[in-house]
Parts: C-alpha cells; structure tokens; sequence
C-alpha cells in the first residue's frame, strides 16, 4: 500500500487538507461550486492541472487567469471548500494528497479581480489514489514446471551480519514489554541488521546523494524532521498466553470491497494477539505493530481504531517466521509504501537506552521517483508518477567511513542516527511531506512509569531538542548510495 503509513511531520508542514478527504474530483459533488459571474468585464479563471485522472503525493494545482481590471488572487477549492490561495501568476498551490481520503472530488479555482468581481472555474475531476490495491497473491502451480537451464546468477556481496549487544537485566529495565526488546524484531537474517560498512557504492551515487540532500535542503528548514510524537509506531511486544481477535476491516479509502488475503485461513486480519491497551500512535495514521516473540509472528495494522465491537484497520498485514525473515511483506500487505516493516527501521527506546542503534534507519521523503521503479528491499512505491527523482524507495544508503561521526556538531540523539547509518545504512521506505525519521511511540511506557522517556532522550539543549531540529547536523552530503537493488537475494 503506498503510503498506508505516511511518516508526517514533526513540524508543521502544508498539506491539503479538505473535510478530511484526497485532493479527488467527483462530478456530483460540482453543486458546491460557485457559478461563473455572467458579465463582460467578468474575469476568466480555468484550471489546467491537474489533468483529470488519478493522482497520489504531492500534487501541483496551477490556473491560468485574467481580467480587464487585473488580478488580484486566484483562490482554489476542492467540492467548494477552500484550499488556499496565490496572488501571482502563475497561479499555483503544491499539496500533499495523502492527508486525505481517496475518493472523487471537485476541483476548481474563483478569480478575484482588482474591481472586486469574482468568476469560478469550471470542475476539473480528479481521481486521487494513495495507495493501490494490493495484488492478488500468484496461485502456486499444481504441475511441477520445466527445469530452466541452469545459470549463475550475477549478485552483488553478501552484507555481513553484526551481532547485538545482550539484552539488559529484568531487574534493571524500567520499561519491561513495553519498549521493543533491544535485539528488536527481526534478527541478521534481515537486512535491517546487515553491515553495508564494506558495501559497494552505486555508480550513481553522487547524483542520487545530491537529489536526497536537495528535498532535506527543501523541506523544515533544511533539518530532517524526527516524528517522536506523533505519525510514527506504536509497537505491542506481546506473551504467549495473549488472547486472539480478528480484525475488521473498515473500507476508509472507499474500495467497495473486502480486499482478498485479509479473511479466512492464513488470512491477515485473523487471530491476532492485540492486547484491550493497545495503543494507536498519534495522528491521522493510527498505526501499531504487534510482536509475538512466542510464535514468530508480527503484524502492522494502519488506521487502527476499537470500538465496542473490537478492533478494525483499513490496512496492514502479518509476516511469519519472523527470526528468518528478510523484514518486508509480500504479495501488498503491509503498511509502509515500500512494504518494509513499518517497525523495525525506526529509532527505538531501547537504541537511545544503550546509545546505539543496531539496524539500519527508515526515512521518508517528499519526492521519490515513480512508483513504476524501486530498489529492493522495496516490493513497491507510492512516488508520483511524474516524478522526475533519482532517490527510488528502497534505495539504501551508508554514511562515508572517512566521516568522524563524534565529532559532528549534532545532539546524543543525532550521532546514534548517524553511526547506525555509517554501519547499517538509510533506507527510503516511503513518501511523506518532509524528510522524515520515525522514532518509537513512547505512549506505552509512560503508562507503565508515567513518564515519556522522549522527554529525556531529546535533551534540554535548544538548539537539538525539538523534532523538528533533533537531526540538526546530520552530514547528507556525506551520504554514499549503494546500487540498485544491493543485497537481493539471487531468487
């Protein structure tokens, strides 16, 4: 699913935000829309982008408009409800469509001219789809098939696998469950947890780097954004003895259907293990992951909500084996655009605990390229279409060897980011209105202590104690990418 999972802003970010539903034009809804004025001095407003059709991430709304009095603004509307405004032509706005629901809605812009005289354009329909349906999983071939001649496959190294530390003594834990253990969710047989200190660099590398380090350049001031408060991951590690529930699925994107996979035998809604406390992380995403360390399983759910009849999710899904798994869904589930695990890549309460974080880092971009190309471990994208990026999701990152990382000018917080991307690297796992880090929702420790242990770990200096300047420092320049597809397996 693209974009199940937006990682958002620690800062506030413009977005487009209509009645809470997607930049999406629907032909029914053209009765809000203001009719033109019918005079001959009127002014002229058209809309001339979006083309109609369907359209996902950060979309640009332009008009084209003009009047014998001049032009003072051009406002523009989704289903009569205003989005903003621009008073210099050419007139334009830039929002993000994943704060919205999927579904049809009106586009259309009014001119206000100099005399005072206002004209709206004709609708324009929109089709917005953050995130496409999941494939229909292959049937498994019944007849054995033909032996294909035999080749050697060309594959880049193997990572090699880091060991972790052990985890700390009960008796001295403060957060029990309630914090991701510290070996985490997913052990060296996953990529989140392989050293690309030795890796090789990408021949593009230098290109791809500079277009990364452009969209941190251009998005909340230049300073990565760390989501700790809010649209990041709510992580449930749960006992054996846990009771099962099914989930139900609440249709929010408006599909007109129950999606396959997710009901019946092996399906992914089925007995799952969440506890009555469970808590959704902060934000329009109301997202959690659950862990069952007892039988190897672990599940995301996006737009989370229990009512008096139990849980329901709009999306999410479940990976066995856990210990053994690369650390991504198959055949479209899962919550994250790329179908990483939404989990495991974030900055944890246990990696500030120890002051490190053994695992590579998940980080969201504004632009990445379109959807049509990523780089594994990605299985999809939620880039636009018309992108013209070279940073594809799932392009993996380290951080130059040849940098002293203790002696950058960043916070405690900003060198644990940096070491880990120095030995496990960056990996683009999805689109979001700023470059963005997750960190753990605290939200369950501080039930069992009282206290937020972001509180401390963020530190009292102003100049790095914000999520929107945590990351102040961090050398992007000095970032390497890897190839295309680094560490794939040959099958």
């Amino acid at each position: 699913m693209t974009s199940r999972r937006p990682i958002s802003y620690a800062k506030p970010v413009a977005v487009l935000a209509v009645a809470g539903s997607l930049l999406t034009a629907v032909a029914g809804t053209a009765g809000a829309v203001t009719a033109p004025v019918a005079t001959a001095t009127a002014p002229t407003v058209t809309v001339t982008s979006p083309t109609a059709g369907t359209v996902r991430g950060t979309v640009t709304v332009t008009a084209t408009a003009a009047g014998a009095a001049g032009v003072r603004s051009v406002e523009f509307f989704v289903n009569g409800a205003s989005i903003g405004s621009d008073t210099t032509s050419p007139y334009s706005l830039s929002r993000d469509t994943r704060a919205l629901s999927d579904g049809s809605k009106a586009l259309t812009a009014r001119v206000l001219d100099a005399a005072g005289v206002r004209t709206t354009s004709a609708v324009r329909t929109v089709v917005v789809d953050n995130v496409p349906d999941a494939p229909t999983p292959t049937a498994t071939p019944t007849a054995t098939p033909t032996a294909a001649p035999v080749t050697t496959p060309v594959t880049t190294p193997t990572p090699t696998a880091i060991p972790l530390p052990t985890q700390a003594p009960a008796a001295t834990d403060p957060f029990g469950i309630a914090a991701v253990p510290r070996t985490g969710m997913f052990t060296t047989a996953s990529f989140w947890r392989q050293s690309v200190r030795s890796a090789p660099v990408g021949a593009n590398s230098p290109a791809i780097v500079a277009g990364l380090a452009a969209q941190v350049a251009g998005a909340n001031g230049g300073v990565a954004a760390l989501n700790v408060w809010q649209y990041n991951a709510s992580v449930l590690t749960v006992p054996a003895d846990q009771p099962r529930v099914r989930v139900a699925f609440n249709d929010c994107q408006h599909k007109g259907y129950t999606p396959k996979g997710l009901f019946g035998v092996g399906g992914q809604f089925e007995d799952v293990p969440i506890p009555d406390s469970a808590i959704p992380s902060v934000g329009t995403d109301a997202a959690f992951s659950v862990w069952s360390p007892s039988t190897d399983q672990y599940w995301d759910f996006w737009k989370a909500t229990k009512t008096a009849t139990g849980w329901s999710a709009c999306w999410g899904g479940r990976i066995d084996g856990v210990s053994t798994s690369p650390g991504y869904f198959l055949n479209g589930f899962g919550t994250s655009a790329s179908g990483t695990a939404g989990a495991a890549g974030m900055l944890s309460i246990r990696d500030m605990q120890y002051g490190r974080a053994d695992h590579a880092i998940a980080i969201g971009i504004p632009d990445p390229a379109s959807y049509k190309t990523f780089s594994w471990p990605a299985q999809r994208s939620d880039g636009s279409s018309s992108s013209t990026s070279l940073v594809k999701e799932g392009q993996r990152f380290k951080l130059s060897s040849s940098i002293n990382v203790e002696t950058l000018p960043m916070s405690a917080l900003g060198k644990v980011v940096a070491r880990a991307a120095q030995e496990y690297g960056i990996v683009v796992t999805e689109k979001s209105g700023t470059v963005a880090i997750g960190a753990e929702n605290g939200a369950h420790v501080q039930e069992l202590t009282g206290t937020n242990p972001w509180n401390g770990f963020m530190g009292t200096d102003k100049r790095w104690n914000k999520s929107y300047n945590a990351l102040a420092g961090f050398p992007w320049s000095g970032l390497q990418a890897l190839p295309t597809d680094y560490g794939k397996p040959a099958n």
